[in-house]
């Protein structure tokens, strides 16, 4: 980016809607119930409710979801002007599973190479994350390159996925 360009941000909310069935609203019920026993410490069921809560966010059916809809959403405005976006996920697995689902839809957007490709996760990750999320897992270095590429027009990067920080 050129010293003194202007940047400008939009910020656009997108709402998903979280779709339950009522098997799962009773096992939510069953699980908040038993969430509520005094012999759980206030941080295991902190744990507890943001695991269930991710698992719901994170679903499968969400996510694909998810996916077309930004695909759909960023390749329209792209047609009204250019411009970059970037996705936040409240976890790390979520993140690397939107990913996947967006490269199903747009194969041509990813690449192996953290110099390549339209879109990147930038994140990091454990050995321990397992293949999928640990494929993700960038350096202070390569996120401050990716920083880079964002800033700058002319690169073919247009998407980035975070966690929420």
């Amino acid at each position: 980016m050129e010293d003194g360009a202007t940047v400008r941000i939009y910020y656009e909310s997108r709402l998903a809607k979280v779709a339950l069935s009522e098997e799962g609203r009773k096992l939510i019920k069953e699980l908040d119930d038993e969430l509520d026993q005094d012999e759980l410490t206030d941080t295991q069921k902190t744990k507890a409710k943001w695991t269930q809560m991710e698992a719901l966010i994170g679903s499968e059916r969400r996510i694909q979801n998810i996916a077309q809809d930004i695909v759909n959403h960023f390749e329209a405005r792209q047609e009204v002007f250019a411009g970059k976006g970037m996705i936040v996920c409240m976890s790390r697995r979520i993140a690397a599973d939107l990913y996947s689902e967006i490269v199903k839809l747009r194969p041509q957007w990813h690449s192996g190479d953290l110099n390549k490709g339209a879109i990147k996760v930038v994140m990091t990750a454990a050995s321990s994350d397992g293949p999928v999320m640990a494929k993700h897992h960038t350096t202070k270095q390569q996120r401050k390159l990716l920083a880079e590429r964002m800033k700058d027009n002319s690169d073919e990067l247009k998407l980035v996925i975070v966690r929420d920080m």
